[in-house]
């Protein structure tokens, strides 16, 4: 699955990269390749392990704060309204 994000204005990442996708800290449940930024967003692609659906969750990102890289992207399951 594409995902389209805008993270930070600063952010860097190298395409082609693979990230890892944690979720509740602890578990890897898959991967995120960086393919490029449209505009200001970034935008990946999603794969994750098992039966899981990459539209049931929601990704939040971890930037290092000194050289504004992207490190990696966490995952928590979307809330259905």
């Amino acid at each position: 699955m594409k995902h389209q994000s805008l993270i930070s204005s600063d952010a860097t990442a190298d395409e082609g990269k693979k990230y890892v996708i944690i979720e509740n800290h602890e578990f890897n449940i898959g991967e995120a390749t960086f393919l490029n930024k449209d505009g200001n967003e970034f935008v990946f692609e999603i794969h994750l392990s098992g039966n899981r659906k990459p539209e049931n969750y929601e990704y939040m990102y971890d930037v290092d704060n000194n050289t504004q890289e992207l490190i990696g992207l966490r995952a928590k399951i979307a809330v259905k309204e």
